[in-house]
């Protein structure tokens, strides 16, 4: 294994921290390990009942990302903090079927690329599990191929390709990945996922859905405080709203 100096293990630390958006070469040349659907094929399952909360802005998105090999982060055990919404307001919650690739028993914290595929940090599970078996070996490898003298030159040499190296860079990226990422490995970092410190509130699953389909939709709230709502989601939504959830109701979902 290779022997990291604390300096030097405190700085990755910090180049870890990623912006929503990113380019997907910027994410590689950390170390990132992609969630991508395409990548994770063989460790498909089926999962016919799921569920995602979300803001009256994001319906319509939710809407076209069905039957797409986009992945929407999604659970089936729900928690106070979801009830009242991750990023968003909670105002609506779809129950959703499709396939998944990869979940955990609690919020994972991927990062979004351009392209909304999900990739994992290397330092952001328990026992540094990403780090040590996939970001170590997939850097390993990046070294070898362009023959630097160590991984610390890596995000330089990156940063500075043209288009057509970063597409050969990202073609690289993705044929080890294949190679690194196995089923004992993705249970290894679930495992290591499950003793991260869990946020007050927000001890639901989370479960990354793709090619899935609306089953229905709920307005979350009371229809004697939102008289006005249901109009407004319907005038959203391409699909009938199929009644209202409470928040309560959420926290308990699969408990």
């Amino acid at each position: 294994m290779e022997i990291i100096k604390f300096k030097d293990f405190i700085n990755e630390k910090r180049n870890y921290i990623a912006k929503k958006g990113q380019k997907e070469w910027e994410l590689m040349k950390l170390g990132f390990m992609p969630l991508t659907p395409s990548i994770l094929k063989d460790f498909e399952i089926f999962i016919p009942k799921a569920y995602h909360v979300t803001g009256l802005f994001s319906i319509e998105k939710v809407q076209k990302l069905q039957n797409k090999k986009i992945d929407l982060a999604t659970f089936t055990k729900g928690s106070t903090g979801i009830s009242k919404g991750a990023i968003e307001d909670a105002d609506v919650i779809f129950e959703l079927e499709g396939y998944s690739s990869f979940s955990a028993e609690q919020d994972f914290e991927s990062v979004l690329d351009r392209n909304g595929h999900r990739w994992l940090q290397p330092l952001k599970d328990k026992d540094y599990v990403v780090n040590n078996k996939f970001t170590v070996p997939m850097k390993t490898a990046i070294v070898k191929k362009y023959g630097l003298n160590d991984r610390y030159e890596i995000e330089s040499l990156v940063s500075k390709f043209d288009g057509k190296q970063k597409a050969e860079f990202i073609k690289f990226y993705i044929d080890e990945s294949k190679k690194i990422i196995t089923k004992t490995l993705l249970q290894e970092i679930k495992d290591s996922i499950s003793k991260n410190y869990v946020m007050s509130g927000f001890d639901n699953n989370e479960i990354l859905l793709h090619n899935y389909r609306i089953k229905k939709l709920y307005i979350i709230g009371d229809p004697e405080d939102d008289e006005e709502i249901w109009d407004r989601i319907q005038e959203l939504a391409d699909i009938n709203v199929d009644g209202y959830m409470s928040a309560k109701e959420i926290e308990i979902l699969g408990r």
